[in-house]
């Protein structure tokens, strides 16, 4: 029961990782590193942020199994389960999108 209550925050936060923080671990610690600008911070955040939303989006868009579930024989109940595992694959294509946007332009600016 602890697992299932953990799995959610483990697809949401599990992989999506911070830029940032990656690049500072790998730099070690340099007194004279200088701080990570308050744009290279944004992207970092929009890129975990929308990486989180893409990765809800397609565990939300998984439920699609659900709709080979009897009903007896409502199809709005069908067709609204449908719809929504539509809505959410779709949601989960955009925000991957965005988190591909936000990576590339943190890679561009940010890791010179």
């Amino acid at each position: 029961m602890r697992l299932s209550a953990l799995l959610p925050l483990v697809l949401l936060f599990g992989c999506a990782g911070s830029f940032e923080e990656a690049k500072v671990a790998g730099r070690g610690v340099k007194l004279g590193a200088p701080p990570p600008s308050a744009e290279c911070i944004s992207l970092d955040s929009g890129h975990r942020n929308w990486s989180a939303a893409a990765k809800l989006g397609g565990a939300l868009a998984g439920g699609s199994g659900l709709a080979e579930i009897p009903y007896g024989g409502d199809k709005t109940a069908r067709a609204a389960l449908v719809g929504g595992v539509v809505a959410s694959g779709a949601f989960a294509v955009f925000a991957q999108t965005e988190a591909d946007g936000f990576a590339a332009a943190w890679a561009e600016g940010c890791t010179k």
